[in-house]
């Protein structure tokens, strides 16, 4: 009769774990490579492109260094989100682990939070104050998602979206 039989080796399971970080390290590298490959490619007048990389579990942050960050972040960032998303989807098909990606030049990310966080209060105080709806036009899903969350703790407000996605 057919017997199953698990052996539990941790010397095997030490050598997986060691693959599997070497094939992350190479999928993160090559990633960053990947991108600098794409921003010398969108600035070709910029020789000094660098990708600095820095890891934090399973988030992978890479910094776009350029002579021109107005390139690499294009109208409304959707370059720089064009990247972020190349990026994500070329390291999910080469880590061995599930990782994440978040692509940033010149601290664009941050700073366009922080416009967000300004426009969502100042939009909140605005309806309040006229007892209407405050339009906020041309945003990004992502983006539409920090104004609803940044509002969602003011009970004096409602948000929603509606029409079709500008992206």
């Amino acid at each position: 009769e057919p017997e199953v039989v698990e052996e539990d080796n941790e010397e095997d399971n030490e050598g997986n774990i060691e693959e599997i970080e070497a094939q992350d390290q190479k999928a993160i590298a090559d990633v960053r490579e990947y991108i600098a490959t794409i921003v010398d490619a969108l600035d070709q007048k910029d020789d000094d492109v660098y990708v600095e990389v820095e890891r934090e579990g399973s988030y992978i942050f890479y910094d776009i260094h350029s002579e021109h960050p107005g390139i690499v972040i294009g109208r409304h960032g959707k370059v720089l989100e064009a990247i972020h998303t190349l990026a994500q989807i070329y390291l999910h098909n080469e880590a061995s682990s599930k990782l994440y990606v978040e692509v940033d030049t010149e601290n664009y990310r941050g700073r366009r939070e922080n416009s967000l966080r300004y426009l969502a209060r100042e939009s909140a105080e605005q309806a309040i104050e006229r007892h209407q709806p405050v339009v906020i036009e041309e945003l990004s899903a992502k983006e539409r998602k920090v104004i609803h969350r940044i509002l969602s703790h003011n009970n004096d407000v409602k948000t929603y979206s509606k029409g079709k996605e500008p992206d």
